[in-house]
């Protein structure tokens, strides 16, 4: 019986597979990021996704701005102390 957190067509070896596509999306070598192995998959995909959530972050950070709200301007600035 498979597990109930995994789906049909996530078989053995999926995230492996998640991992180098994302990696290769997020501009690693190909030929580099075959040869990572999974615990610096992770933590290189742990460190793209953070990446990217500060670059949301920042956009809609300028959007706000530009909109001139200031209430909306000091939580994202708030929010962004956080974060950071």
């Amino acid at each position: 019986k498979r597990s109930q957190l995994r789906q049909l067509f996530k078989g053995a070896g999926y995230e492996i597979a998640s991992g180098i596509e994302a990696l290769i999306a997020a501009g690693h070598p190909p030929s580099v990021v075959w040869d990572y192995t999974p615990r610096q998959m992770a933590a290189f995909t742990f460190l793209a996704v953070k990446r990217k959530d500060r670059e949301s972050h920042t956009a809609l950070g300028l959007l706000l701005l530009a909109q001139n709200d200031q209430q909306a301007i000091k939580k994202q600035f708030d929010d962004w102390e956080k974060d950071m």
